[in-house]
């Protein structure tokens, strides 16, 4: 099959959104489709902000990378770029030969893939990453008129859509019900195993005997600052405890002064940006990971931690109660400081649980494998064929 992917977020901009489209990619060519990114062109410094020299055209050998002139544009991890939408870009899309248009977003390039999808005739896949709704309450401009007209455009974006789909059904549970047309899909976010994998040993090195890691962008829609004041209690139960927060963004500044006014200059740690690679390394060198986020469709940092085994605590919300269950962590209820240090402090200190929870945490990896998942996109794209 040749496919095109539509998306106004990949590399050099850092997101779950980027990870799953490259590692299905990965997984696509190595089954023998052709597939076609369509993304924003980035400036240097960009590059520049994950140590990164700029990348080739092609990321992976076979998938081939075609980029857009942009603008910057304001997000979280201050890497945005957005795309000016021009009538005649589907000339150039029609040299691909595309089969089957896959749109990751609905903004510049988003409207781009539909423009395409109706200009040649073919079907398009709509796939909602973004929990719009609680990205607005950090919107420069904050109106309900303007709120109300962007959640207007989003579902009337994907209601052009000929299949939505959606990692968890929380998500789609926000959006309007399918027209006729339609059809809604939950389809998981995808693991790449080759990276995040349990380990039988830990490295021969000196560990804190007690380390919870955070990774992801750095924004103020991840409540990280949450998880640095619940560290004053925990430390109070467990001295030596150690943060580890991966990742940067705007509110960085931000949460290393809230951790120097509390006094928690040794316990948290900034590593800033990581590859996967040295992402599971922490994750191999760690006892817990917390995320404190209300912006979520599933997380795919969380994942990737419970596939190496390690005990995800999470908020209490529908995205993360359809996959974190018992036999994998904790849900603590938004902005319960308290409970969320207690809860933490339970699981590090009970190591006949956290090793139940590692188990049960390596068992469910195996549903989220991107080998397995890219079969049921493989399924997907032909029933649209």
């Amino acid at each position: 099959m040749r496919l095109a992917v539509f998306t106004d977020n990949f590399y050099p901009e850092l997101s779950g959104i980027a990870d799953v489209i490259l590692t299905l990619g990965k997984q696509l060519v190595q089954r023998g489709h052709q597939l076609t990114i369509f993304a924003p062109r980035y400036a240097q410094r960009n590059y520049q902000r994950i140590r990164a020299a700029r990348l080739h055209s092609s990321l992976v050998s076979g998938i081939t990378v075609v980029r857009w002139w942009s603008v910057p544009y304001p997000t979280g991890t201050q890497q945005g770029r957005m795309v000016m939408p021009l009538p005649w870009r589907w000339l150039q899309v029609k040299r691909y030969q595309p089969e089957v248009i896959h749109s990751h977003h609905f903004f510049g390039v988003g409207l781009e893939a539909l423009w395409v999808a109706r200009r040649l005739g073919l079907p398009l896949i709509g796939t909602k990453h973004t929990a719009i709704e609680k990205f607005l309450q950090y919107s420069p401009i904050q109106t309900p008129w303007t709120d109300h007209q962007i959640l207007r455009y989003v579902n009337w974006y994907y209601r052009q859509c000929q299949v939505v789909t959606a990692p968890t059904q929380a998500i789609l549970d926000t959006m309007e019900p399918a027209q006729p047309h339609q059809q809604y899909r939950v389809i998981t976010n995808p693991i790449d195993e080759t990276i995040f994998y349990p380990i039988s040993q830990l490295p021969a090195v000196s560990l804190p005997l007690y380390t919870i890691v955070h990774a992801g962008r750095l924004a103020p829609e991840r409540s990280v600052d949450v998880l640095i004041r619940a560290m004053v209690e925990i430390k109070k139960s467990l001295p030596e405890v150690q943060l580890r927060i991966v990742g940067h963004g705007t509110a960085e500044k931000t949460l290393r002064r809230l951790a120097k006014q509390l006094q928690l200059g040794n316990t948290v740690q900034f590593l800033g940006y990581l590859p996967p690679e040295q992402l599971a390394q922490i994750y191999h060198t760690s006892q817990l990971f917390v995320i404190t986020s209300q912006a979520e469709t599933q997380s795919l940092v969380a994942l990737q931690a419970m596939a190496t085994g390690l005990p995800v605590v999470a908020v209490d919300l529908p995205v993360f109660q359809e996959w974190v269950t018992p036999t994998i962590g904790a849900l603590v209820p938004f902005g319960d400081v308290p409970l969320l240090a207690s809860t933490i402090v339970r699981l590090l200190r009970d190591q006949p649980l956290c090793q139940r929870l590692r188990a049960g945490c390596i068992a469910a990896a195996s549903h989220y494998s991107a080998s397995q998942i890219v079969t049921t996109w493989e399924e997907l794209y032909r029933s649209l064929l």
